[in-house]
């Protein structure tokens, strides 16, 4: 191996290491959005109204039948 191969392969190994090193720390830096705010945005684009009422019946199976309803 010549001398220009090896310092040609050390200098990508460590532009490869501080690449990597630089893309986590970027990563981490990254906060968590704000769960409340998330909530509301994404209610947002469900609830196409103002003001309006939903009906939602939730029902229960047990063993293939009818356990509990919830209204």
């Amino acid at each position: 191996m010549s001398k220009v191969d090896f310092s040609l392969r050390t200098f990508l190994l460590a532009v490869t290491v501080a690449f990597l090193i630089a893309w986590a720390a970027l990563g981490h830096a990254v906060t968590a959005p704000d769960a409340t705010a998330l909530l509301k945005r994404s209610d947002s684009y469900r609830n196409g109204w103002p003001a309006y009422t939903l009906r939602v019946r939730i029902t229960d199976y047990q063993a293939g039948k009818s356990d509990e309803e919830h209204f």
